[in-house]
């Protein structure tokens, strides 16, 4: 099962598409979500069609 935290964009480094294969086949995927902060253009083209959503610069703040 892939885990995916911290700065994801670095740590995935050039195996994104690779890991893309494994989400559509089904293959179990694990985000820590505060901890989780892909680059946007991964975030759009990725997270959302894995999970629903990534952490954004600017936008995903918490109110406190």
């Amino acid at each position: 099962m892939p885990l995916s935290y911290c700065d994801a964009t670095r740590a995935i480094g050039n195996g994104w598409q690779k890991l893309d294969q494994l989400a559509v086949k089904g293959v179990g995927m694990m985000m820590i979500y505060y901890a989780d902060h892909p680059a946007i253009d991964k975030g759009e083209r990725y997270y959302k069609k894995w999970i629903g959503g990534y952490f954004k610069n600017g936008k995903s703040v918490n109110p406190f």
